[in-house]
């Protein structure tokens, strides 16, 4: 019993101790920290978001509890959005255009895009290291490096809570060790109560266009696409795979991923008259590359170095299943 009690105080000083306390020099340890803070501490703040060239400010309310993961994003400039996220799905609220648009839920993804997760436990492609500390929005932080061993996927810079471990600020780093997207916190409350009212829509969304992508219309596919690769480039894999129904021939999603970067193959029946991507496409840290098979047009697009995209065009093919 006197062992018990012991294990059991020193686990609650464990738990009580800050982050930086907890893992000092072990930028893995920190990693896995984040992703604990994500799934288990209440926040809220105001976060500024930067890609193409153009700067969002969001407000974003993020609670766990008995009901799952929830989450609302509020724009605070340009033009009015709102994102509702929980466990089983994405609602995007868009009132000037009168519209909202509702998806299943695919991945663990929070806040903005740019927040690895599981990067902790892909040391085959990536290295990790501790670089200093940091002040971001009034608090003090480890910065951590994710470093690619490659050309085959981007980079991240991490600024994480030193008390808890969350993320404060990330940046998308390219080969060049240039960061082409970023995320900072401008101000940040942690382990806060969120009330049911603040994880609710600003609007009800009468009178308003809904966009639903009903899941009765997709299957999931356990290796049985006609969607094909010839290779992959190395640390890839296929990760998810949906046949859609919508017209007389299905169309088909791909998810390929690294266990950290991940990109999507689109593949769909030709349409004469119907545009579509030839070639490369960049849009900030987004490429893209299309190319026309037989009957299908297939569009590869992921937050990844051009040269993968287009290794995956290359290797790309369908059955005729």
């Amino acid at each position: 019993m006197n062992m018990m009690r012991g294990l059991l105080i020193l686990f609650l000083l464990l738990a009580a101790m800050p982050a930086h306390a907890r893992f000092g020099e072990n930028p893995d340890a920190w990693l896995k920290q984040m992703e604990t803070a994500l799934e288990t501490i209440n926040y809220r703040g105001t976060f500024v978001y930067i890609h193409d060239e153009q700067a969002e400010t969001m407000r974003v309310f993020h609670r766990v509890g008995p009901d799952g993961t929830r989450e609302r994003l509020i724009s605070l400039n340009g033009s009015a959005r709102e994102v509702l996220r929980d466990d089983d799905q994405v609602k995007c609220i868009l009132p000037d255009d009168k519209a909202v648009f509702v998806e299943k839920r695919h991945d663990r993804g929070t806040v903005a895009r740019g927040i690895p997760l599981n990067a902790a436990r892909n040391t085959e492609h990536y290295e990790f290291q501790l670089l200093g500390t940091g002040r971001i929005a009034g608090r003090s932080s480890r910065l951590v490096a994710i470093n690619p061993r490659d050309g085959l996927r981007y980079g991240y810079r991490l600024w994480l809570d030193e008390e808890t471990g969350l993320p404060l600020r990330s940046e998308l780093v390219n080969n060049d060790g240039q960061p082409i997207e970023k995320m900072m916190f401008t101000e940040i409350e942690i382990g806060v109560e969120i009330d049911d009212e603040l994880l609710l829509p600003s609007v009800s969304g009468d009178g308003f266009k809904w966009h639903v992508r009903s899941a009765e219309k997709e299957t999931v596919l356990q290796n049985t696409s006609p969607v094909r690769f010839e290779a992959l480039p190395a640390g890839y894999r296929i990760v998810r795979t949906e046949a859609r129904t919508e017209g007389e021939q299905p169309s088909y999603h791909l998810v390929l991923s690294d266990g950290l970067a991940s990109v999507s193959v689109f593949a769909e029946p030709l349409q004469e008259g119907k545009p579509a991507l030839a070639g490369l496409s960049r849009i900030g840290a987004v490429n893209a590359f299309g190319v026309r098979l037989p009957e299908h047009h297939v569009t590869i697009v992921g937050e990844v170095p051009e040269a993968t995209v287009a290794a995956i065009a290359e290797a790309v093919s369908l059955t005729g299943k």
